[in-house]
């Protein structure tokens, strides 16, 4: 298995803007020297959450919980190590480098750049197909469905002709190539016959974050079955992680809301008509992935899918696929058309400022969980009122929002003619109490790692590390300190988010994300040198002190090596720290 170089990962950390990667999230503000706002990760009425940008960390003195870039990612998006890196890699705009793998991590990536290149030139032929003499009836077609001239070019709509060899024969039909076209799930052979997968359908070109084309998605002009097609899974397309139209909100702020819809077609004709925050599906249903990057963009989303049994089921399952990500600040709603009609219908006939009212009197979660789980079911016989509370208290248990779920257990008791909701508490269990922590007692050397994990500078101060090897009282932190002081030794300018990096699954690590928190208010930069030079000071008199009275009790004289010790750590304190 490839592993990520740890000096890549260290970079990563370094070039990321702490501030720029959260806010794309949540909105943060700044207060004196640090950004704050609401802790994403617990329920707050005044913001505890705290950045600091130099040191690149953030930190919650609200909830404790603290981190990196890269601990952010994995506990805002729910991302594993390795999402979080590919992540923050295509945020910063470069390649991850893999320990002693380089060359073989370029060649992916310059295959990779091979594929877009491809399949820009592909889009470029269907543009030229549709805009042919033998795509006039297509752009016929696409006019009488309502999109302007000026649509079409805008989202690069394309046409694939009836003919079998109209890719290889503006391609180089070599080996290579036909592989490359395979790879990219444009070809299909089969008994060493190649078939293109696109014939006489209107193309849609599917775009990454990136604004790299990954895919195509083609819709039949003749009625051939299936009606629309998608390109297949592939090294640069993968459906479940993707949305159509999606690479034109990754980067904007203060979405208020993005909507949901099934096709190209409605995606496009609600972008004509100046609804912005839009995308489409690429399949029948929502997934996770999709459901996580829609929330880092926005805290509303709205489904509006058609209005059929079809379109019917997928908002159901919207539903619950989103119960685990919504939450107080987080929220769905839904719009659910009338018989028969579509986004794209639908706008054309209503027009805009219609449609804008759908919008606002979407339907809330709350509304769409109660009257689905109760349709068919009178709640006025014991076994109906049963089976509701069942269905309800199953999904009501799965929200995390502290504030909506008291909400929502208030509406069942109602619905379930309670007269006190706390009734209800045995089953929709609220989590009030706060875990207690753990308080770990404080000494001179837990102090000195706590100041020089937040401030890496303070190393100047430091003893010679020689000689701090040379001290052979066993002292609990000491090979902690001195494993520290040999990392920031090697590595000059190292940050506080760095330095939590380099102790990830490491044995130290859990001792180290606790000192690192600890004199996190400490910020003038002369009170802490001071704070840091009198623990050194006081550490080093301790071990001196315990050598003596030790010596002391067993009635023992001064040895040769005895005094050399306590002269070294003598020397230690009057010479070699820096004051």
């Amino acid at each position: 298995m490839k592993k990520i170089s740890k000096n890549f990962i260290k970079k990563l950390i370094h070039i990321t803007n702490l501030i720029d990667l959260i806010n794309k999230r949540i909105n943060v503000i700044k207060k004196g020297k640090y950004y704050v706002t609401l802790c994403p990760f617990h329920n707050e009425k005044t913001p505890s959450f705290t950045i600091n940008n130099d040191k690149q960390y953030y930190y919650c003195f609200g909830c404790n919980n603290y981190g990196n870039a890269i601990d952010f990612l994995m506990k805002y998006e729910k991302l594993t190590f390795i999402e979080s890196i590919k992540e923050l890699s295509i945020i910063n705009g470069i390649n991850i480098v893999y320990e002693n793998k380089f060359i073989e991590n370029k060649n992916i990536i310059n295959e990779k750049e091979e594929l877009y290149k491809l399949m820009e030139k592909i889009n470029i032929l269907y543009q030229k197909n549709l805009w042919s003499k033998k795509g006039k009836n297509v752009i016929h077609y696409l006019k009488n469905r309502g999109l302007t001239e000026n649509t079409i070019k805008k989202f690069s709509l394309g046409f694939s002709l009836y003919e079998n060899n109209n890719i290889l024969n503006n391609f180089n039909n070599n080996k290579k190539n036909i592989e490359l076209l395979e790879k990219i799930g444009i070809i299909i052979i089969k008994k060493k016959k190649i078939y293109e997968r696109f014939r006489y359908r209107i193309m849609f070109p599917i775009k990454n974050k990136n604004k790299k084309i990954i895919g195509f998605g083609g819709r039949t002009i003749n009625n051939n079955i299936p009606k629309y097609l998608n390109t297949p899974e592939t090294e640069i397309f993968h459906k479940s992680k993707n949305l159509y139209g999606l690479y034109k909100l990754i980067n904007k702020n203060n979405i208020k809301f993005i909507i949901i819809v099934e096709g190209y077609f409605d995606y496009i004709m609600l972008k004509q008509n100046k609804i912005d925050y839009v995308v489409a599906l690429l399949g029948t249903f929502i997934k996770t992935y999709q459901i996580k990057i829609l929330f880092n963009i926005t805290k509303v989303i709205i489904f509006c899918y058609d209005g059929d049994l079809a379109g019917n089921k997928a908002s159901w399952y919207s539903l619950k696929k989103c119960i685990p990500y919504i939450n107080d600040n987080k929220q769905i709603k839904f719009i659910f058309l009338p018989n028969n009609k579509d986004p794209d219908t639908l706008i054309k006939k209503e027009g805009k400022e219609k449609f804008y009212k759908r919008i606002n009197n979407a339907i809330s979660f709350s509304d769409f969980l109660f009257k689905k789980i109760s349709s068919n079911l009178d709640l006025n016989n014991i076994y109906d009122k049963i089976k509701f509370s069942i269905n309800a208290i199953n999904l009501i248990s799965k929200i995390q929002g502290y504030f909506l779920k008291i909400n929502l257990r208030k509406i069942l008791s109602i619905k379930l003619g309670l007269l006190d909701d706390t009734q209800l508490q045995y089953w929709v269990k609220i989590n009030t109490k706060k875990k207690e922590r753990k308080k770990i007692k404080k000494t001179n050397m837990r102090n000195i790692i706590s100041l020089l994990l937040q401030n890496p500078r303070l190393y100047k101060f430091i003893p010679s590390i020689e000689k701090l090897k040379k001290i052979k009282k066993k002292i609990p932190g000491l090979n902690l300190f001195i494993e520290l002081l040999n990392i920031i030794n090697t590595n000059s300018n190292v940050s506080t988010g760095q330095l939590l990096e380099f102790y990830r699954d490491k044995k130290f690590n859990k001792i180290v994300k606790i000192l690192s928190k600890q004199n996190i208010l400490l910020t003038d930069d002369k009170l802490i040198e001071k704070n840091f030079l009198i623990n050194i000071i006081n550490f080093l008199n301790l071990i001196i002190k315990k050598k003596i009275s030790k010596m002391i009790i067993n009635n023992e004289n001064l040895k040769l090596e005895q005094k050399k010790e306590i002269n070294l750590l003598n020397n230690i304190i009057l010479k070699d720290c820096n004051i």
